[in-house]
């Protein structure tokens, strides 16, 4: 050891007296000195306009707790723009030395030079002996250089930070290896800062077990939603919505390149909403910066790797070998992914991978431009690898993009019974439609299967026309071998069309019946949709005893052919058939028994399970659970969206416009409301809303929206009271409901009267119990006491032998006002312990309900009460501050900020910003007054 150290004594001392004696000659005359650009050294200024990252720059502050950090991301990611700001910041207190790499830095002796020279304020005279070592450009020079740095730096009291800027620039195997080196033996005072697009070919599984290494990758670097919206703002100062803002988001992946070129492009725009909005958005900026920054630096197969396969959306090393004849793909992905290549990893063992949005949609036009004639090829190998992998509709889609018509049909004929089971016919409709009409004519299957899609869907008018469009008769004898399902078809369509032909879905359905020959699978689940359908038809005419025997039976034949699609409908309408009945229990005990089944196997989570969280939402809002309402409302809602389920998606708007009622949010109840009216564009949207209608109405009438009211009732609404069956009680309701808000009173009753007395012999219990509620607040308002406190006092016995509970609450102040009455009415005998408990409930509802009822601006102020962040935000409007002002004071996103500023309107019951400020000082004053 002794040996050791005493040689590497004499070799520092021989390295600092040969650099003395050639001191003058290197400086006069160093190659080095000659050419090198001082810009190099420089730290970039950060780009005006800059979006401030106060939780990444803070990350950035643990450089100086660690030997090295490296900053990985691909080009446009902000790594510079990111650690100059840092640099920029920090330059006062510590000493930040930078360089900004190049390709033709990778020679050692250029590579050292740099550093030195960046570090040579520190080094003092030293610097100059450590740079006549470098002219020799050999090994032992760099070894002997790379030593005297770190003994000499390690001498030194202050600390120091070395950015090296585009590391990935640096390929030279030597040169690595001597860094490496470098930052084995780094001092405790010197910290290295790589920024790169690429993983450093460095040996760093050392220092991150020794925890000396900080990381910062790509999705640390990705803009969030509220950092898009500040650029956005700085740049074009537009107040872009939250849809744009999303929209955006989900285009450019947090992308900041991209959405600096995003910007351009709208700037430059006449319609700006229209291109944010716009599918294809690699325009000639991003299509220039892709050239330079990317494609043109990669060698040529790798080029070709990444055109040929951007057909696909999900990579995997077996597809790309398969696609493209080859056997290498793992090693290709492997290397893309230490690229930083804009690939995205989906799964822990790096198998599945995607490129970024845009990366693709560049990839593909190249791929169209350079290889057109290959395309079709490429998409008949994908077709052949997904089907042979079970990956039907990813086949089918390939196959019919290759424009192979035969065998997207003979695919189609394999996948469509599955996708039917399922439930999901919109896909059907979509994927039967893309071939020639000369193919669905020679295939019987498929043309049943786009029937029943199209009467299930609720197109009967359409129907007849799309199938004569494509040539297809079901009264033909081409299809006498499937009688039976072309009469349970029919049977459906009568039931779905844009009007009922009740008489014509009875017909159908016991032919449909007769003709079933066998009980194979087809047949039990063709007995069980007949039935399924037979009772929604008895639902639909307030029959519900026998509704639910054909649900029973519907649901035998469903559990026998084991499919799960028609047995949640049948368990569905087994429930409503129960709540509409007062059998809530029940409908609740079948919903969460559902549920708890679909939630032990995530491969029982058909598209159709939005209708049972629909269902047990509805249940629970009306327990007046409205936080778990809430939560499955939500979830119905995301899934009917995912799956375009129009018709489950009105109902779970109408739905959470109740909950936001409840919840105080009243502008977010109107706004679904308007949203509702702008979705109704069909018939079948229109009979579900219609069924609908007197919530839709009661709700507007609570927040006082007139206008709107009248224009639902003009466009939804009928009122021949002759006319009168149970599948329109919701709109004479809802005539009542108007009647007494215009003081029409005797109309009103009028109206209630037919309805009870139908109700009555249906022996529907939750039509009985709000027909009588608002029969009490008739009876009230035409100073009828006695009769109103009768009705309002059988309605709430019903409703408490039930289980009822919303269903009075929602009618408002004049429901409380009778439920008092009612209570105050019941004699303190022991038989009324139950319903006087029941009562007492009802009014502690009434009096935590947040549904607004004041004049805005009004009364009700002194018992405001705003959470912690309200009151922040709204310490902010009193100041005068915006949006953005707001987000970047309490740093919190736009959409919060304005979530919080829509819940303070709400809570203060005004409309605008200026109409708060003075709410406030009313609030003020009436509170200093009672404290007073």
């Amino acid at each position: 050891m002794k040996g050791l150290l005493e040689r590497e004594a004499h070799s520092a001392v021989s390295f600092e007296r040969e650099s003395i004696e050639n001191l003058k000659k290197f400086q006069d005359s160093s190659y080095l000195i000659m050419n090198y650009a001082e810009t190099k050294l420089l730290i970039p200024s950060p780009p005006h306009k800059l979006v401030g990252r106060p939780k990444l720059l803070q990350k950035l502050d643990e450089i100086l707790k660690k030997k090295l950090t490296v900053i990985s991301a691909p080009a446009g990611f902000g790594k510079t723009t990111l650690i100059s700001k840092w640099a920029v910041e920090k330059c006062r207190d510590v000493n930040i030395s930078w360089i900004s790499l190049s390709e033709t830095d990778n020679r050692a002796s250029t590579f050292w030079f740099y550093i030195v020279l960046s570090l040579k304020m520190h080094l003092g005279h030293n610097a100059w002996h450590v740079i006549s070592a470098l002219e020799n450009d050999n090994q032992y020079s760099i070894e002997n250089v790379s030593n005297y740095l770190i003994n000499t730096l390690n001498r030194l009291n202050q600390e120091l930070v070395l950015i090296l800027d585009d590391y990935h620039l640096i390929s030279d195997y030597n040169l690595n290896k001597s860094m490496a080196y470098f930052l084995s033996n780094l001092p405790a005072n010197m910290h290295v800062v790589m920024v790169t697009r690429t993983k450093p070919e460095l040996a760093l599984s050392r220092l991150r077990v020794r925890d000396e290494i900080l990381e910062l990758k790509v999705d640390e670097l990705r803009f969030n939603s509220m950092e898009i919206s500040e650029l956005l703002t700085k740049l074009l100062d537009l107040n872009l919505s939250e849809d744009e803002v999303h929209c955006i988001e989900n285009l450019a992946e947090g992308w900041i390149a991209a959405l600096r070129i995003i910007a351009v492009s709208i700037a430059k725009s006449n319609d700006y909403r229209s291109l944010i909005f716009k599918s294809n958005c690699c325009n000639e900026y991003m299509l220039e910066y892709l050239s330079e920054e990317i494609i043109n630096q990669i060698p040529a197969n790798i080029k070709e790797f990444l055109y040929k396969t951007s057909v696909l959306p999900v990579l995997n090393s077996s597809i790309c070998n398969f696609i493209l004849d080859i056997d290498y793909a793992q090693e290709v992905l492997e290397c893309l992914i230490e690229k930083n290549l804009f690939i995205v990893v989906l799964d822990e063992n790096r198998c599945y991978l995607r490129y970024h949005h845009l990366f693709l949609e560049f990839l593909n036009n190249r791929l169209h431009k350079y290889y057109h004639n290959e395309v079709e090829e490429i998409y008949i190998r994908a077709s052949r690898w997904y089907e042979e992998y079970g990956y039907f509709q990813e086949a089918i889609d390939f196959s019919i993009k290759a424009g192979d018509h035969n065998n997207s049909a003979r695919l189609i004929e394999i996948y469509v019974g599955k996708i039917a089971v399922r439930g999901e016919f919109q896909k059907i409709i979509h994927i039967t439609e893309t071939l020639p009409n000369n193919l669905i004519e020679s295939k019987p299957r498929i043309c049943i299967y786009y029937a029943v899609a199209l009467a299930l869907s609720g197109k009967l008018d359409e129907e007849q026309s799309y199938l004569k469009k494509r040539g297809i008769d079901l009264d033909s004898d081409f299809f006498n071998s499937h009688r039976a399902l072309i009469y349970g078809i029919k049977s459906i369509a009568a039931l779905y069309g844009s009007s009922i032909d009740k008489q014509l879905v009875k017909v159908n359905a016991e032919k449909a019946l007769s003709t079933i020959m066998n009980d194979d699978f087809l047949g039990l689940l063709l007995r069980a949709i007949v039935y399924s359908n037979l009772g929604n038809l008895m639902a639909l005419e307030g029959n519900f005893d026998q509704a639910l025997e054909n649900f029973e039976t519907a649901f035998y034949y469903a559990d026998k052919s084991e499919n799960l699609f028609v047995r949640l409908t049948v368990t569905h309408k087994t429930a409503q058939a129960y709540y509409n009945q007062g059998k809530l229990n029940l409908a609740l005990g079948l919903y969460e028994n559902t549920i708890n089944i679909l939630q032990q196997d995530e491969s029982l989570l058909y598209p159709s399970v939005n209708m049972i969280y629909l269902g047990i939402s509805t249940i629970y809002y009306e327990l007046n659970e409205t936080e778990k309402a809430y939560k499955y409302a939500e979830k119905s809602m995301s899934l009917s969206k995912a799956r375009n389920d129009s018709i489950k998606l009105l109902q779970s708007y109408i739905l959470l416009a109740k909950i936001y009622a409840v919840q105080g949010k009243a502008h977010d109840t109107v706004a679904l409301i308007k949203e509702i009216d702008r979705m109704v564009c069909s018939p079948q949207l229109e009979f579900i809303l219609k069924q609908y209608i007197s919530d839709i109405v009661r709700l507007l009438l609570h927040v006082e929206e007139i206008s709107l009211v009248r224009q639902f009732m003009d466009k939804y609404n009928f009122c021949d009271i002759e006319a009168l069956v149970f599948d329109n009680e919701d709109q004479y309701i809802a005539c009542a409901e108007l009647s007494i808000f215009d003081k029409a009173y005797s109309d009103a009753s009028l109206i209630l009267e037919k309805l009870l007395l139908v109700a009555r012999n249906e022996r529907r219990q939750w039509s009985i119990i709000r027909i009588l509620m608002l029969s009490a607040v008739v009876s009230k308002h035409s100073d009828n006491k006695k009769q109103a406190v009768k009705h309002a006092g059988e309605a709430i016995k019903l409703a408490e032998q039930y289980g009822y509970f919303r269903t009075l609450i929602d009618y408002g102040k004049n429901a409380g006002d009778l439920i008092d009455h009612v209570l105050k009415s019941l004699e303190e005998a022991p038989q009324w312990d139950a319903l006087r408990r029941y009562c007492r409930k009802l009014l502690t509802a009434f009096n935590n309900t947040t549904i607004k009822e004041t004049a805005e601006g009004v009364d009700g102020f002194d018992n405001v009460i705003f959470s912690p962040r309200e009151q922040e935000v709204l310490a902010c409007i009193l100041e005068g501050s915006s949006n953005v002002e707001i987000s970047e004071k309490l740093f919190i996103s736009l959409s919060t900020v304005k979530k919080h500023t829509k819940n303070i309107l709400v809570k203060l019951n005004v409309k605008s910003r200026a109409k708060a400020i003075a709410a406030v000082k009313k609030l003020d004053v009436v509170r200093k007054h009672k404290q007073g």
